[in-house]
């Protein structure tokens, strides 16, 4: 089973908005599970 990671906890680690990473995820760069 994959780890799951908060979008919250992946935005301050690597110093993106989590708007920027929704914007990724539509654009196909990264894929997300919702809960």
């Amino acid at each position: 089973m994959k780890e799951l990671i908060k979008i919250r906890d992946v935005s301050v680690k690597y110093d993106v908005s989590a708007r920027t990473l929704r914007y990724y995820e539509d654009m196909g760069l990264i894929t997300s599970t919702r809960s």
